[in-house]
Formats: C-alpha cells, sequence, structure tokens
C-alpha cells in the first residue's frame, strides 16, 4: 500500500462556526462515505440523529440550521468509516 493510498481516504472535519446563532457549518476534506451527524444536549438527549453524503455539501461544507434549538451547549458526535470526532458546540 502506498502512502497517497493511506492519506487518500483521510476525512478532516472542522467546525467552521462556534459559538453558533443560527446554524453549524462543518466542513469536510474528503467526505466519500456516507456520514452519521449526531446532536446530543447537556443532559445526553439525543436531539437529532442525520445521515448525509457528498449529495447534500456545498463546497465541502455542511450547514446544520440550528435557529429552533435553545441556548446552550451541545455535543456532535460526527463519524463514518473513516474518522469518528466529537465536538462541543455553544448555541447563542
Amino acid at each position: 500500500m502506498a502512502i497517497e493510498d493511506v492519506f487518500k481516504n483521510q476525512n478532516t472535519i472542522n467546525i467552521l462556526t462556534n459559538p453558533v446563532k443560527d446554524k453549524v457549518r462543518i466542513h469536510f476534506s474528503n467526505l466519500d462515505a456516507a456520514t452519521s451527524i449526531s446532536v446530543y444536549n447537556v443532559l445526553g438527549t439525543k436531539v437529532l440523529n442525520k445521515t448525509i453524503n457528498t449529495s447534500t455539501l456545498n463546497n465541502n461544507v455542511y450547514e446544520l440550521q440550528m435557529n429552533n434549538y435553545k441556548s446552550g451547549v451541545y455535543i456532535f458526535a460526527i463519524s463514518n468509516k473513516y474518522t469518528q470526532k466529537t465536538f462541543k458546540i455553544i448555541k447563542m
């Protein structure tokens, strides 16, 4: 296996907006697999479970509307077959 093959499937995930007011912008460097986004409130209750793929991205960015969420802290768990990341998001 060549080094290029190892790095080809790496999928870097970053949150572009934090704290958020209306929407969270999630940037994917190399999304080529179905990706699950789960959102939990501070009590650990899952408030969203969504699966996205490349057709739901705009310039490698997925925007999740949060205008209906209450102010507070939310945990985002984002995973696919290549990576798993967790982010703490502050909703204003």
